[in-house]
């Protein structure tokens, strides 16, 4: 899986670095069909919000975003990752779904079936 980390209005310690890339990496075991993730971390104090993180996920030919503001970076990654996990259960279980359940062709006029 390709990782790319973004900090914005600050340079991240390797620690930080870690625990983000470590979070988005155990996201595996909840669907394997990752193909990368964007990581972006903000530090917002002039607005008064704090520490903002952004995770978009790519799966498949889709992107999963969350956003998450709190007063740590380390809780807004893990937020995030726990929104993204709930993300990819549920779209886990629409690409089963469509899969045992195909949609019948609708019937074309002059047809007869």
């Amino acid at each position: 899986m390709n990782i790319k980390l973004t900090a914005r209005h600050f340079k991240a310690r390797p620690d930080l670095q870690q625990f983000a890339e470590d979070a988005v990496r155990s996201l595996t075991h909840v669907y394997d069909g990752i193909l990368g993730a964007d990581i972006i971390l903000e530090d917002e104090t002039k607005l008064g919000i704090d520490k903002a993180a952004e995770i978009s996920l790519f799966v498949n030919k889709d992107r999963l975003v969350v956003k998450e503001r709190t007063d740590e970076f380390k809780k807004s990654i893990a937020g995030c990752v726990d929104k993204l996990e709930r993300m990819l259960v549920k779209y886990k279980q629409k690409r089963q779904d469509s899969r045992h359940h195909p949609q019948k062709p609708e019937p074309q006029i002059g047809t007869i079936y």
